[in-house]
């Protein structure tokens, strides 16, 4: 079943819900109870085997290796 993420546009609530169809209604918001929630455009990841080391994906920020640290001269 997709994980879906909602917000409503009245309270400002962000959630995931579970739904058996793309096409689904909207869950009512569980924070205010209102039926205008509205799908959010979700992200995944992928991690290729051998791209983390120690639990940090190698280049990732604060690892010393990422672009934002390296030396631009």
């Amino acid at each position: 079943m997709p994980l879906y993420e909602y917000r409503c546009p009245a309270c400002r609530h962000a959630w995931d819900a579970l739904q058996d169809r793309w096409d689904s209604p909207a869950p009512v918001c569980p924070a205010c109870g209102k039926s205008q929630a509205q799908r959010q455009f979700s992200t995944f990841a992928v991690v290729a085997p051998g791209a983390a080391t120690e639990g940090t994906p190698n280049g990732a920020c604060g690892t010393g290796s990422c672009a934002c640290r390296r030396d631009q001269s």
